[in-house]
């Protein structure tokens, strides 16, 4: 039993969608760069390392805290 649709007609079919998700892929690299660029100077991955120094100012207080007993 033959296709009923050829190659061509699924390209056809499919192109609008795949014109759609460039267009899409553009715009979302356009946002990122942007993004990178206004946010540069605040990363994001600093937050990590403020949190373990506050870790660590903690323990130092719990342990000076349990020697003044």
């Amino acid at each position: 039993m033959e296709s009923l649709y050829g190659a061509d007609d699924y390209f056809q079919f499919v192109k609008p969608y795949q014109e759609a998700m460039d267009f899409l892929m553009v715009q979302i690299k356009v946002l990122n760069e942007d993004c990178r660029e206004k946010y540069r100077d605040y990363p994001i991955h600093n937050a990590s390392e403020l949190k373990a120094c506050e870790s660590r100012l903690y323990s130092l207080k719990e342990e000076n805290e349990a020697t003044e007993l």
